[in-house]
C-alpha cells in the first residue's frame, strides 16, 4: 500500500526498474493523456469549499441550539462547533487525496495495460526491441510469444529511456 503523498509509481512493479526522474516523466505524460478525467477530480476542491461553508453553518446552528440555555461560551455547543469547523477540512482534503490518487491509479494503469504481452498479459515495459525487416518487435519472456510493438508502446519506451528517442 502506498501513503496519498508518496511517489505514486512505487505502487507499480513495473516502474520499480527505472529511476525516479523517468518515472515522473512516465506518470506526467499519463497525467496528459487522462486529463479530461482529471477535470472530475478537480471538480471536487470547489464542492470541499461548499460543504466546509455548509458544515461552519451548522456547526453556528448547532452552537446556537446547545448554548441557547445560558450554559456560556464553553458549552457543549462550541465544542461541537468547534470539532465540525476544525475537522471537516482535514476530512475533505483526505478525500481529495484519496480521489486523486485513485484517478492517477487508474490512469497510469490504462498506460501500462498497453504494454502487455497479447498472449499472457506479461508487462513488456523495458525490454529492448528488436528490428527487423517489418518492424520493432519484442519476445516475451513469460510465454515466448513474439509481438510488434505498437506507436503508444515505442513512445513509452521512449519516455523511459529503454531506446533511444530519434
Amino acid at each position: 500500500m502506498r501513503l496519498p503523498l508518496s511517489k505514486v509509481w512505487r505502487a507499480f512493479p513495473e516502474l520499480d526498474r527505472f529511476d525516479d526522474a523517468r518515472c515522473q516523466r512516465y506518470v506526467r505524460e499519463a497525467k496528459r493523456e487522462s486529463r479530461r478525467s482529471g477535470l472530475l477530480v478537480a471538480a471536487l476542491i470547489p464542492l470541499s469549499v461548499f460543504a466546509w461553508m455548509v458544515s461552519v453553518a451548522i456547526a453556528i446552528a448547532i452552537m446556537d441550539m446547545l448554548n441557547s440555555g445560558g450554559v456560556g461560551p464553553g458549552g457543549l455547543g462550541t465544542i461541537v462547533a468547534l470539532a465540525l469547523y476544525v475537522g471537516t477540512p482535514f476530512v475533505l482534503m483526505l478525500v481529495f487525496l484519496l480521489a486523486r490518487d485513485r484517478w492517477l491509479h487508474g490512469a497510469i494503469r490504462s498506460r501500462l495495460n498497453i504494454a502487455r504481452c497479447l498472449g499472457c498479459s506479461y508487462s513488456l515495459l523495458g525490454l529492448a526491441p528488436i528490428e527487423s525487416e517489418s518492424g520493432s518487435h519484442v519476445i516475451c519472456p513469460e510465454c515466448g510469444k513474439t509481438g510488434e510493438l505498437a506507436d503508444e508502446m515505442l513512445e513509452q519506451m521512449q519516455e523511459l529511456g529503454v531506446i533511444p528517442t530519434p
